[in-house]
C-alpha cells in the first residue's frame, strides 16, 4: 500500500484503521499471512483480528508520508486450488482516519479496492513460483479527495500455482479493433436535372453564375445519380446561400480524415455559450468535383471550411442511437462513422455513398471502457499512473485500459487506449479546442482524476441524484475546472 500525493497536500495522520479482505478465501482464494512492521508514517503497523489493520502514534501528533512512500506491506498466501484468470478482489472497508487533534478526517481519504490476479503457470508445472509486482501498483488504494491522495497497494503472493499479484488488472490478450480514419472515396450530391443560372438550389457550391462551356467531351458519369441522405438531418438551408451554374448535374468528392474523441453527454451546446459537437477539423482535406450535363468534370477551385459540418448529428444523439448492454461490450459501443456535409450537401463518392469521419464516443470517466463509471475506473486510472511512473516507462509505453472486464485494448498504441485516456482525463478543459484529438502522451491521467471519478461515482449513488444527468453531475463534481479559465 503506497501514498500517492502528487499535489503535495501532505495530509497529516495520527491514527488509521481499516480492513483489507480477500473476496475469495480458503483453497480457492487468498489469506493474509503477514503485515510489515513499519509504516512510512513512522508508526508500527498492527494486524488485528479479521484482517483489521491499524497504526497509532504514541505522541498522538499528525505525521506525513511522502508521495510514493509505503503505508504498509501485506503478504498473502494464494490457495492451491485458486483458478487462473479468476481475480481475487482485495476489499477495503471500515476505514477510519484521524488527525493530531483526534478529528475524524476519513472523508478526505478514499479507499479503492485492489485485486490479486492469478495467472496461469508459465514454468514447469511441477514447481511453484511466486512473483510479486512492485508496490507502486494500485491495489487497495486510499485517495484523498480533491487535493491529494493516500493510496495503497496490496502486494505479495501466493503458493500453489504461479501467481502474480498486482494492484491492477493486466492487459488482455484478445484482439480488438484498431482505428483508422480516412478515406479517399469521392463524394457527390445533386440530381440529374439541368439548372439555369438563376436557380437557387442548395448544392453547397458557391461557383460563379457565368454559363458553363459546352465544348467539353466525355460522357456523363451517371444521369440517374442518387445520393445517400444524412440520417441525422441537415442544418437550416437558409444558412448557406448558393447559386447553380448552367448545365450542372451533381457533385462528388474525396476526403482525408482523422479520428476524434467525444463525450456521450455532448449535445452540441455546452455551458457558457461554447459550441460543442463534432469538430469539422476531423476533415483534414476536402475536394469537390462538379459534374455537368456535357460530361465535363471540374474540380471546385475553392472550399470554404466553415461550411464543413455534420448536419444535426451530435455525440449524445449518435451514442444514444445504439443499445449499450452491460456485460456485452464491443467496439460498436464506442466507434461510429459520421457523414460529412458541405453546407447542406451530403459529401458522397461516385456511387452516391456518404463519406464519413470516424468518431469514438464514450462516458466521461469510463477508463476501462465498459460504458459505466465506478471505482473500477478509478483503480484503472491509478494503475496506469503507477505504471508510467515506474521502471522507466512512459505514458505511451504502457497500456491505460488494462482491466479485463472492459473492452480489450491490444497495445499501448491502440487508438482505443488513447480514447480510454481521453475519457479518464476528467479534469482537462473540455473547452480546449484540441481536446478531441489529444493523444495520451500529451495527457495526464493520475490520482487526481481517480479522485474525481470516485467522487462522481459516490454522487451517482445518492438517491437525490438519481435523475440528474451525467453532464450536470460532472458540473457538481468538477465545477469550473471542467471548462478551464474563460
Amino acid at each position: 500500500m503506497v501514498v500517492i500525493d502528487s499535489n503535495k497536500v501532505n495530509l497529516g495522520i495520527a491514527a488509521a484503521q481499516f480492513s483489507v479482505t480477500p473476496s475469495i478465501t480458503g483453497n480457492t482464494g487468498a489469506e493474509l499471512t503477514s503485515v510489515g512492521e513499519a509504516s512510512a508514517y513512522g508508526s508500527k503497523v498492527v494486524k488485528g483480528p479479521d484482517n483489521n489493520i491499524r497504526f497509532v502514534f504514541e505522541d498522538k501528533d499528525a505525521h506525513v508520508a511522502a508521495d510514493g512512500a509505503t503505508v504498509a506491506e501485506f503478504s498473502y498466501t494464494v490457495g492451491k486450488d485458486a483458478v487462473p484468470g479468476k481475480d481475487i478482489d482485495l476489499v477495503i472497508s471500515d476505514l477510519f482516519v484521524s488527525n493530531g487533534k483526534s478529528v475524524d478526517i476519513s472523508k478526505y481519504v478514499i479507499g479503492i479496492d485492489g485485486k490479486i490476479i492469478v495467472d496461469a503457470p508459465s514454468i514447469d508445472p511441477t514447481s511453484t513460483t511466486t512473483t510479486t509486482t512492485g508496490t507502486s501498483t494500485t491495489t487497495g488504494t486510499s485517495t484523498t479527495t480533491g487535493t491529494g491522495t493516500t493510496t495503497g497497494t496490496g502486494t505479495t503472493t501466493g503458493t500453489g500455482t504461479t501467481t502474480t499479484v498486482t494492484g491492477s488488472s493486466t492487459s488482455s490478450t484478445s484482439s480488438a479493433t484498431g482505428t483508422t480514419s480516412t478515406g479517399t472515396g469521392t463524394t457527390s450530391t445533386g440530381t440529374g436535372t439541368t439548372n439555369t443560372s438563376t436557380t437557387t438550389t442548395v448544392t453547397g457550391s458557391s461557383t460563379s453564375t457565368s454559363t458553363a462551356t459546352t465544348t467539353g467531351t466525355g460522357t456523363v458519369l451517371n444521369v440517374t445519380f442518387t445520393t445517400t441522405s444524412n440520417p441525422w438531418g441537415i442544418l437550416d438551408p437558409v444558412t448557406y446561400t448558393t447559386t447553380t451554374v448552367d448545365g450542372y448535374l451533381y457533385s462528388y468528392g474525396t476526403v482525408k480524415t482523422q479520428a476524434g474523441f467525444y463525450f456521450s453527454h455532448d449535445n452540441g451546446i455546452r455551458a457558457k455559450g461554447d459550441k460543442g459537437g463534432f469538430n469539422p477539423d476531423q476533415v483534414v482535406e476536402l475536394q469537390i468535383y462538379d459534374v455537368f450535363k456535357d460530361g465535363t468534370i471540374k474540380l471546385r477551385e475553392s472550399i470554404d471550411r466553415s461550411w464543413i459540418n455534420f448536419g444535426q448529428a451530435t455525440p449524445e444523439k449518435v451514442y444514444n442511437s445504439r443499445t449499450h448492454t452491460d456485460g456485452n461490450i464491443t467496439i460498436d459501443d464506442f466507434k461510429y462513422e459520421i457523414p460529412v456535409m458541405y453546407g447542406n450537401m451530403s459529401v458522397v463518392n461516385t456511387q452516391g455513398e456518404a463519406l464519413t469521419v470516424p468518431v469514438y464516443i464514450g462516458v466521461k470517466g469510463d477508463v476501462n471502457l465498459d460504458n459505466k463509471v465506478n471505482a473500477v475506473d478509478a483503480s484503472t486510472a491509478l494503475s496506469y499512473y503507477a505504471s508510467y511512473q515506474t521502471n522507466g516507462n512512459t505514458k505511451t509505453s504502457v497500456i491505460c485500459q488494462n482491466d479485463k472486464n472492459g473492452l480489450t485494448v491490444t497495445s499501448p498504441t491502440d487508438i482505443l487506449d488513447h480514447f480510454a485516456a481521453f475519457l479518464g482525463d476528467v479534469d482537462t478543459n473540455e473547452y480546449d479546442p484540441n481536446n478531441w484529438k489529444t493523444m495520451k502522451g500529451d495527457r495526464t491521467v493520475n490520482a487526481v482524476d481517480a479522485s474525481y471519478i470516485l467522487s462522481f461515482y459516490a454522487e451517482r449513488q445518492r438517491s437525490a441524484n438519481k435523475d440528474k444527468s451525467a453532464n450536470d453531475l460532472w458540473n457538481d463534481v468538477l465545477g469550473d475546472i471542467r471548462f478551464g479559465t474563460k
